[in-house]
């Protein structure tokens, strides 16, 4: 089967030089591409492939109960971005915090942001689960102290999309992390509208990781991840290769470009601006995902999904 690519927006699309793949996942590979869940269990699944434990990014998909079929696909990031912690002034945040009020912040495992709103934008952390404190003059503002240093809560999360060298050196995802001077239910009480990956945000850090895992046996940037529906012994199924493509393009197309501010005055510009329409602020990145036709409907026997090898990475 020959994929055809379509683009959209006149955006350079990442070239087809890295999409070779037009036939099935084999089922050896299959096996091993296989996770309990799209939670901890990846990191275990990955362990197995492997994985080096650098900062990386995957792409999951989830069968449906009788393992023909994608229900829907989600990315991932796994590993540790950083092991600096962040500083910046509290006053890019904040209009009512002093110059000399510094906000330290370690950003965390990728495995702490979930994408379950199924784009390349992250759901939100609350800052309680971010390790971080303020300091003046080297002396730690207790959260009882918040007010008087006129500083406040905060939430982060992470925008991806293709980086810009990607059809040069091959397919590579870009990671801006963005801190926001408002708690997770402040965000949240603004409405569904807040998840769009052009919300404004202060950019924390900007940084790269490859995608995985990927083999010479499947010759499209990535391999899935495999969550099964059912059993693999009582569906012995697997969907057909221009599925999965067709799975993974679909996430992987809704990347946006992030809304990045440097100071607090354009942060609350945006904010507004955002609260009006988010969707005026949406840039499509340098380098978009083609898209894959959409599959159609297998009238001829499904792929089994026969011989499996039990991995260490199954449960029983």
């Amino acid at each position: 089967m020959n994929v055809t690519f379509t683009y959209a927006h006149n955006m350079p699309p990442l070239h087809k030089k890295w999409f070779k793949e037009t036939g099935d996942l084999p089922v050896d590979l299959a096996s091993k591409l296989v996770t309990n869940s799209f939670g901890q269990a990846v990191v275990h699944t990955l362990t197995y492939l492997e994985w080096d434990g650098r900062f990386t990014a995957c792409v999951g998909v989830e069968l449906t109960p009788d393992n023909r079929h994608i229900r829907r696909s989600e990315f991932m990031l796994r590993g540790i971005p950083s092991k600096d912690p962040v500083q910046l002034r509290a006053n890019n945040l904040w209009s009512t915090a002093g110059p000399d009020v510094l906000l330290t912040l370690t950003i965390p495992d990728g495995s702490a942001f979930h994408f379950s709103n199924g784009t390349l934008a992250s759901d939100y952390i609350a800052g309680e689960d971010v390790r971080h404190h303020f300091t003046k003059d080297g002396d730690i503002i207790t959260p009882t102290e918040w007010p008087a240093y006129g500083i406040g809560e905060i939430a982060v999360r992470a925008v991806c999309h293709l980086d810009k060298s990607s059809n040069v050196r091959g397919p590579c995802i870009k990671v801006t992390f963005l801190i926001m001077p408002h708690s997770y239910d402040e965000i949240s009480g603004l409405g569904p509208h807040t998840l769009n990956p052009a919300w404004p945000g202060l950019r924390v850090l900007d940084t790269t990781c490859n995608l995985f895992p990927q083999h010479p046996s499947w010759k499209d940037p990535c391999c899935p991840l495999i969550l099964l529906g059912s059993d693999y012994n009582l569906a012995p199924n697997l969907p057909e290769g221009r599925e999965i493509r067709y799975h993974i393009a679909a996430v992987m197309k809704t990347a946006k470009r992030p809304t990045i501010c440097n100071k607090q005055r354009s942060l609350a510009a945006k904010w507004a601006a955002a609260i009006r329409n988010v969707e005026e602020l949406e840039l499509d990145p340098l380098i978009t995902w083609p898209a894959v036709p959409r599959h159609q409907p297998t009238t001829g026997e499904y792929l089994p999904f026969y011989n499996l090898v039990y991995c260490s990475n199954l449960s029983a």
